[in-house]
């Protein structure tokens, strides 16, 4: 047990790290980079520099959460581990939680493991299915996940403060 305190401690300070880049210049740079590259370019950010550095940043926290994984969880780490229904989850939870966002993907592992928990009476292999209908159905009607469904009218209300991710497509029709 003492392996997932570690790993608790581990996600809490990439969190709080991940946010601190987001608030930066560095995050300004980066997304505006999603955004929109030439522009970026014509401001004077060095695209190609930025882009290196977020795939050098991203590489360091999945070596890093992988060495720990292999670690403190398997001994011997082999080839035939990586399962393609371990990927798609981890994909399935970023995006049903909300791309673009930090709380997003924490929210979507939380629904997806209680849904995969209440499922496997049923069948353990039932999950799956119902991890692809959640992921086409937030990619069709809740493009921000289930963060930005969340976040939205609390912004409204005023308890949060321009937390929703904006999109390509509300900058279009603002």
């Amino acid at each position: 047990t003492s392996g997932y305190y570690t790993l608790f401690i581990l996600t809490l300070v990439t969190l709080l790290v991940l946010y601190k880049l987001v608030h930066s210049k560095a995050g300004l740079y980066l997304q505006a980079i999603r955004e929109d590259e030439d522009a970026a370019a014509v401001m004077g950010v060095d695209v190609v520099r930025w882009k290196v550095n977020a795939f050098v940043i991203s590489s360091l926290f999945a070596g890093l959460a992988g060495g720990i994984y292999a670690h403190l969880f398997v001994r011997v780490v082999a080839p035939q581990m990586l399962l393609l229904s371990e990927m798609g989850l981890i994909l399935a939870m970023t995006i049903v939680g909300g791309l673009g966002t930090l709380a997003g993907p924490v929210l979507g592992a939380i629904v997806l493991v209680l849904v995969q928990e209440q499922v496997r009476e049923i069948s353990p292999q039932a999950h799956l299915l119902l991890f692809a209908i959640l992921v086409i159905l937030v990619m069709k009607f809740f493009r921000q996940g289930l963060y930005g469904l969340i976040a939205a009218p609390l912004t409204r209300w005023g308890w949060l403060s321009g937390t929703t991710p904006l999109t390509a497509d509300d900058a279009r029709h603002t």
